[in-house]
């Protein structure tokens, strides 16, 4: 009876073990794709000033009909 419990508190931990990987990976790439997002923005954002909407395309305004 003892070994059976002992080999249920193995799986147990490994599967705990398991877990704990699998989330300190998915965390680490969720990481590394907010941080090459940002750089990306940065790089945009510091290559071209924001445009402004010419004076025409306020005259423009689709209809529904």
């Amino acid at each position: 009876m003892n070994s059976s419990i002992q080999t249920l508190y193995d799986a147990l931990i490994a599967f705990g073990i398991v877990i704990g990987i699998a989330g300190a990976i998915t965390l680490a790439v969720v990481a590394a794709g907010a941080m090459f997002r940002r750089d990306e923005l940065h790089a945009v954002r510091a290559a071209s000033p924001a445009s402004q909407p010419d004076p025409a395309d306020d005259a423009r305004v689709p209809v529904l009909r």
